[in-house]
């Protein structure tokens, strides 16, 4: 009888360990690939592995892979079969859209929207029947910039979650240099794939050639130091370290440019942007031991016929900030003397050449790191803090930083809304009151694209982009040096800094230069349309 229960426990605990072991194979191979194969069965399923077995020529001259049909499939095989088999069927998941996103949504494509029927005078109505042909003219000079305009953003891309590729997003090369492809390799396949199968990868580009600087053997390379590249192996081991000395070798006659390496292993593709450009050269501003206002700030303004205001801003400035430097860029008809002012730069233009060309011309005196720009009518107050801008630009990284005026709530802090188009009709540019959002530590200031014509800016970066010296702009101008500028730098609005505003309307001679009527206007949006390549300029 002992002998008979002894059998049984035995058989018991044999047939516990058996079931156990076929669970745990069964989880297993579940978790490694968690669709059942009796699920995969009825499925027709096409061959998924990256085996070359031979290569056609194509007209265009590029090798393509043709690949065979494999009565075998590896766990990597099915995997990868039911990885798709997963995301078809994610398609059909129900959901419910959420009322709160779309009313988002909506409001901000309004915000953001660009509707011929807005404005009050688009294009065509501003060109009337030259409109097709100022378009033609138009679409010839967009060709000209583009081919001299290079956009260094990456380029898009999509990339398979099952993709064994790893690669670098981004690679900068100076003219004439050598870099490193480093990162370029193919993961996780080496358990899955037979080393009876061939691994190939093959690489391209356009403006460089492609350079191995060491041999790995049982690896076979084609096209070494060419702009096509393929490498190939049984091992995949030695197929990703001979990927490790990989190089880029920019040979293009351009010194500013752009080009992708193209990567391709079977199905698999990915691109590498690299930047073919010099490293820029520094320009530093030493702000000395004592970090004073004069010695890191230039006062710049224009003037026209107007020296009594004139002379009550540039006492302001030395009552306030004594021996910082002031540049005056006068285009008057008659010259007043201002070499009583041992701190004014006066220098003299041709007679009314206009609102920006004086401000080029001061802009282009200042050796300084930063300037603050006010009109000739404005005078300096207590609240005119300079110290508090400067600190400001030291500290956020922003280009400009605007004021306002005494006794006044105008900040004129605005946003430009810029929708591009790739049609010869021309975009979009729509400018709006209202700022983005309050900048942290600043609790006064807050980010915007528009400032009042009372700020500080950093000399370099709104030296790059300039005052447009057009004639159009010679009577009244300031947003279209903003537009000019988007996208290059960032501005803010603080309404801690303040100057006070002279209404001087007793100059006859001023207003009548100054007010031209709604004629420099229609020129001024004619040659906005055509230069800044808009169809519609919306002013809300």
């Amino acid at each position: 009888m002992q002998v008979l229960w002894r059998q049984m426990i035995t058989g018991t605990l044999v047939l516990v360990v058996v079931n156990t072991l076929v669970a745990f194979i069964y989880l297993w191979r579940d978790a490694r690939c968690p669709l059942s194969r009796r699920e995969q069965a009825p499925i027709s399923r096409p061959p998924l592995r990256p085996c070359v077995v031979s290569r056609d020529q194509t007209e265009d001259g590029l090798s393509t892979i043709r690949r065979t049909q494999n009565i075998s499939r590896t766990f990597y095989d099915e995997c990868v079969m039911v990885r798709k088999l997963r995301q078809d069927e994610q398609g059909n998941v129900p959901f419910v859209t959420r009322t709160a996103f779309q009313q988002t949504l909506s409001q901000v494509g309004a915000q953001h929207s660009c509707n011929q029927n807005d404005a009050t005078q688009p294009a065509r109505i501003v060109f009337g029947s030259r409109w097709k042909e100022i378009r033609e003219r138009r679409h010839v000079a967009k060709n000209r910039y583009n081919n001299r305009t290079v956009h260094f953003q990456e380029s898009r891309q999509y990339v398979d979650s099952w993709s064994p590729l790893s690669y670098p997003t981004g690679l900068r090369v100076s003219p004439g240099n050598i870099t490193k492809l480093e990162g370029i390799r193919v993961a996780w396949l080496d358990e899955y794939i037979s080393d009876a199968w061939l691994k190939e990868v093959r690489l391209s580009c356009h403006l460089g050639s492609l350079v191995f600087s060491a041999e790995v053997p049982d690896v076979t390379v084609t096209g070494d130091n060419t702009s096509d590249v393929t490498v190939s192996s049984f091992d995949i081991h030695h197929l990703n370290r001979q990927l490790e000395f990989l190089y880029y070798h920019s040979v293009s006659e351009k010194t500013l440019a752009r080009d992708e390496v193209h990567v391709q292993f079977g199905s698999h593709k990915a691109t590498i942007a690299i930047r073919i450009q010099h490293f820029p050269m520094f320009h530093l501003y030493d702000h000395g031991e004592d970090n004073f206002v004069k010695d890191r700030v230039t006062v710049i303004t224009k003037t026209y016929l107007r020296y009594p205001v004139l002379r009550k801003l540039i006492d302001s400035v030395n009552k306030y900030f004594s021996g910082v430097k002031i540049i005056v860029a006068d285009d008057s008809d008659k010259f007043e003397d201002l070499s009583d002012y041992k701190n004014v730069d006066h220098y003299r233009m041709p007679a009314q050449k206009g609102w920006f060309a004086g401000r080029n011309l001061a802009l282009s005196q200042v050796t300084t790191e930063y300037f603050f720009w006010l009109d000739d009518d404005m005078v300096f107050t207590e609240k005119t803090d300079l110290k508090f801008m400067m600190n400001f630009l030291d500290e956020t990284g922003y280009h400009i930083v605007g004021g306002r005026l005494e006794d006044s709530e105008l900040t004129f802090a605005q946003r430009y809304d810029y929708v591009p188009s790739n049609t010869d009709d021309g975009g979009c540019l729509s400018r709006k009151e209202g700022s983005y959002k309050v900048i942290p530590g600043f609790p006064t200031c807050t980010s915007t694209d528009i400032v009042l014509n009372v700020f500080m800016g950093e000399t370099q970066t709104v030296r790059s982009v300039g005052f447009e010296p057009n004639p159009v702009y010679a009577r009244a101008a300031h947003s279209e040096f903003f537009a000019d500028g988007l996208g290059r730098f960032r501005v803010a609005s603080c309404t801690n800094v303040e100057v006070k505003h002279l209404s001087d309307t007793s100059n006859r001679h001023y207003n009548k230069a100054r007010h031209t009527g709604g004629t420099i206007n229609y020129y001024k949006l004619k040659y906005i349309y055509f230069r800044n390549n808009l169809f519609n300029l919306l002013i809300k």
